[in-house]
């Protein structure tokens, strides 16, 4: 199986080869662009739930959950920044 997808620096050649032809505001162009910022944005990642022992079991139970999704969504982004060096 192949890795079809485009990496930045093929996205930043395509930006290069095709404002040489034609006018260097062409839809594809500026297409590229948007994808280039796109990919620049940060995830977003929600906010840590602090766990007290004034909640009750089920409050404790959603914060855990939520806690541990939000480690996931962290972890992820090192995965990913890791794999692209």
């Amino acid at each position: 199986m192949t890795n079809n997808k485009l990496t930045d620096e093929q996205i930043a050649g395509l930006i290069e080869v095709l404002s040489g032809v034609g006018r260097p505001d062409n839809l594809t162009v500026r297409a590229l662009r948007e994808l280039q910022e796109y990919r620049k944005a940060a995830p977003v990642v929600p906010d840590e739930i602090a766990i007290s022992g004034s909640m009750d079991f089920g409050e404790q139970c959603y914060a855990d959950g939520w806690n541990k999704c939000r480690f996931e969504i962290l972890n992820k982004k090192v995965i990913k920044q890791q794999s692209s060096k």
